[in-house]
């Protein structure tokens, strides 16, 4: 197991704004900067990919927080499969970032695992 977790450090900021704007329901509050936000969260995709390199879990083998808090921060990149979360076709479009969902297509399938092996009804 890797002693070393994964740290959002400077990232935990401009996340937090991205899925508190998310949760509101859109990406156009006030204040809101798309070009800052998505780079912030290619940010957080790509240290995602450097932590999980080979491992099923962002920590190593250990299922944890920074697991759900990145599979929920990819709620607002593509939503995951109806199945798991409910939402009307519009509100799932509004939830698709597709240009970054193109680019996290392999994160986006990380967290359909989890939450198929961990989520409950």
């Amino acid at each position: 197991m890797r002693t070393q977790l994964f740290d959002l450090g400077e990232l935990g900021s401009p996340v937090r704004r991205y899925i508190v704007g998310m949760v509101m329901g859109c990406r156009s509050y006030a204040g809101f900067d798309e070009a800052g936000q998505r780079a912030a969260v290619r940010a957080l995709l790509e240290a995602a990919r450097d932590a999980l390199d080979g491992y099923p879990f962002l920590a190593g083998d250990a299922f944890g927080a920074v697991d759900i808090l990145v599979a929920g921060a990819l709620q607002g990149v593509q939503p995951v499969d109806a199945e798991h979360l409910r939402l009307k076709p519009a509100t799932r479009r509004a939830w698709t970032w597709p240009e970054l969902a193109d680019e996290a297509g392999d994160l986006i399938e990380w967290r359909d695992a989890l939450y198929a092996e961990r989520r409950h009804a």
